[in-house]
């Protein structure tokens, strides 16, 4: 059979999009994220095809321009974002997607009314799209393959914290939670940035005898370059991949020691790392993980869909999914914190609670918010709602810790880092977002942190406290 009459590159035309964003997200977006906006792009493109092939009648001439139409359809958000990046007219939607509209009607009348057969571009087009496919695939099969590698590169070396003491020294084996509240910015960027001057949490983080850190900074410039240094209690080398650093998460010193010890190691995920990894954890909870929210709207979804021509409608689409998905999967985190101390012990905790980062999808009193705002950092009023929403959640979080607590547990609650000066309308000087909201709850050990602690050194101090682990606490690195 020839070539030119064997037409598959409208399908692969509508997979390729799904496997371009996941290889380029690959780190981030789990593989169980893709198949829905794969299948649904699929059954997309066939449907038009058969509608385009009843219209046309000619099989190569509808495939050509279904084709043209999902060109169209997946170069919309990005022709969008590029317009509006530069500041030119016709980035509003209600003038861009007319004139995509009518140019996409009129290259599929032009195709339909052209006298070609269509072999030759039905040829070139077939591969083109295998090519892209490949591609992508090989890239993410590249990934996959290279991952158990580049994790056992980054698995940490033999540490001075494995040879330690044989009980703890408080007589007790307390319970550690370590909390990270992604992008809760400084008390400080707050009064200066947002005039909001209360830094509620902070007040009732002292009132409950927690040492609060006053001039701490992130380790790491993204979160979990943040996360995996403190669980290492050393900074990540700056050559690492993301790949790498999420290895370093998976199998992380702090974790290594305190499984080493009797205790239980409990992950309480977010959408961020939905299918990506488990903290190496014996128990893993992620409320975000499951039901039709997630599939239509959690990160990869969502960012896909909007580089598409649903950007203009999507997050009205799924307004009810994205506030499920969402609301749900943080308030149901909040409430899974704080039964926590009905669990039998020793435990380690570590929560990535993703608040107050961006959906904003909470007003200060738990309100819901306009799908207009769920990223709208330009108007700080929705950020600072969030903000002190999550403060009240925490305040409450740590109550139950310390109240339902048989014994006095260890309390960690930080920040991976303040807010960030790229996002619209935030202005904030130089390294003021890598200022952290950095707390210590740990009985008898209070002496042993200072303002400008550096969060590297967490565990050092806590395990050298309670476990008398060997060897010197490292400097701010």
């Amino acid at each position: 059979m020839r070539a030119g009459r064997i037409v598959v590159h409208p399908v692969l035309l509508a997979v390729y999009p799904v496997l371009f964003l996941y290889s380029r997200n690959r780190v981030e977006a789990g593989v169980d994220q893709v198949p829905w906006p794969m299948l649904l792009s699929v059954a997309g493109a066939l449907l038009l095809w058969l509608v385009l092939a009843a219209l046309i009648r000619h099989t190569r001439k509808s495939a050509a321009a279904t084709t043209i139409c999902l060109f169209f359809f997946f170069a919309y958000g990005h022709l969008h974002d590029l317009l509006q990046a530069w500041d030119l007219p016709g980035s509003r939607h209600s003038r861009l997607l007319p004139v995509m509209l009518l140019a996409c009607g009129y290259s599929v009348y032009f195709v339909a009314t052209a006298r070609s057969a269509f072999e030759k571009a039905t040829s070139a087009l077939n591969g083109a799209a295998i090519f892209l496919v490949l591609v992508n695939l090989g890239s993410a099969a590249l990934h996959w393959i290279g991952q158990p590698a580049l994790q056992a590169d980054a698995r940490p070396g033999p540490d001075v914290v494995t040879r330690s003491t044989t009980d703890s020294r408080v007589g007790y084996l307390p319970d550690i939670y370590y909390i990270v509240l992604d992008e809760y910015a400084h008390p400080d960027t707050m009064r200066q940035s947002y005039g909001y001057g209360d830094a509620p949490l902070v007040a009732h983080l002292k009132e409950r005898g927690f040492f609060v850190a006053s001039a701490s900074q992130s380790p790491g410039h993204s979160s979990i370059r943040s996360i995996a240094s403190v669980l290492n209690m050393e900074a990540v080398p700056a050559n690492d991949t993301d790949e790498m650093v999420w290895g370093r998460i998976t199998d992380n010193r702090v974790t290594t020691f305190l499984r080493s010890r009797g205790y239980t190691v409990i992950y309480v995920g977010s959408w961020f790392d939905d299918g990506i990894y488990e903290a190496g954890a014996d128990t893993y909870r992620n409320f975000y993980s499951s039901g039709a929210g997630g599939r239509l709207s959690g990160a990869f979804p969502h960012t896909f869909w909007n580089t598409t021509m649903l950007a203009p409608f999507y997050d009205r689409l799924v307004r009810r999914h994205y506030e499920t998905y969402y609301r749900g999967g943080l308030i149901a985190t909040i409430d899974y914190l704080k039964e926590l101390p009905h669990v039998p012990g020793p435990k380690f905790v570590f929560a990535h609670v993703l608040c107050p980062h961006e959906p904003f999808v909470f007003g200060r009193g738990g309100e819901v918010v306009s799908p207009t705002n769920w990223n709208n950092y330009a108007d700080k009023r929705h950020y600072l709602d969030q903000y002190i929403f999550i403060s009240g959640e925490m305040s409450q979080v740590v109550d139950s810790l310390l109240t339902r607590s048989a014994s006095p547990p260890v309390i960690v609650v930080q920040s991976d880092h303040g807010i960030r000066a790229h996002h619209q309308g935030i202005q904030i000087g130089g390294e003021e977002w890598l200022k952290i909201l950095n707390a210590y709850h740990a009985p008898g050990a209070e002496g042993i942190f200072s303002d400008d602690v550096s969060p590297v050194q967490t565990f050092r101090l806590i395990l050298n406290h309670y476990f008398g682990t060997a060897g010197q606490v490292p400097g701010d690195r």
